[in-house]
């Protein structure tokens, strides 16, 4: 019997005995032990990459299956760095759009401001939407009147979501929803409240989200 030079798996030569039944049965043993030996290599490195991706990045997603007044994301680690929510999301209220707004740590209070500037259809405007207002804004809502089965877009990018000031978070916004007029959302603001930041909440500012919205959270460490 020789053996391949990789592997070391037995074959017949021209000079052995012929004996196709234990060609056959030492073959398949041999590269049964080498099957073995790479998934357990490949279990290995799956491991490793689990553990990587739990200790630098953090995801969480929620698709609605039914209709929604809230989406809430909780336990979010507090020693992220930056935190991004990206959403596709049309709401159930009369009127073709409907803000987007949202909450960090369930806080209500006069808490949030938000400037933006705003496109709507021909036309550019800027303004300061929220001052010292209960919730921040985000963007518009595709809603009942739209087009149907049209969908708004938009991400929030929170840097320092691990606090490195007393009492800021900082946030920036991008938001698209274009119904027949289409409006396109960017800016940001502030949240005057002190860390440990764990959750958002986001909400469109009347009536509910519907079936098939989609929510996702990625955040990062490093």
């Amino acid at each position: 019997m020789a053996t391949t030079p990789t592997y070391s798996w037995r074959y017949q030569t021209l000079a052995d005995p012929p004996n196709g039944a234990l060609l056959g049965e030492n073959l398949a043993l041999d590269i049964e032990a080498t099957v073995i030996g790479l998934a357990a290599a490949d279990t290995a490195l799956d491991t490793r990459l689990d553990t990587l991706e739990s200790v630098d990045e953090y995801r969480a997603r929620q698709t609605l299956g039914g209709t929604a007044g809230t989406v809430t994301f909780s336990s979010i680690p507090s020693t992220l760095r930056r935190l991004v929510v990206s959403w596709t999301a049309r709401g159930d209220n009369a009127g073709a759009e409907q803000h987007m707004r949202f909450q960090v740590n369930g806080l209500a209070g006069t808490n949030y401001n938000t400037e933006q500037v705003q496109g709507l259809a021909a036309a550019a405007s800027a303004s300061l939407i929220v001052a010292n207002g209960a919730s921040a804004f985000a963007g518009h809502v595709a809603c009942a009147a739209s087009t149907a089965g049209l969908y708004s877009a938009g991400e929030i990018v929170f840097i320092g979501w691990d606090s490195p000031h007393s009492t800021f978070l900082g946030y920036t916004f991008n938001a698209a929803c274009i119904t027949s007029g289409g409006i396109v959302n960017s800016g940001g603001g502030t949240i005057t409240s002190a860390g440990p930041y764990t959750s958002i909440a986001l909400f469109p500012a009347a009536g509910s989200f519907v079936s098939g919205s989609d929510f996702q959270v990625i955040g990062y460490r490093a």
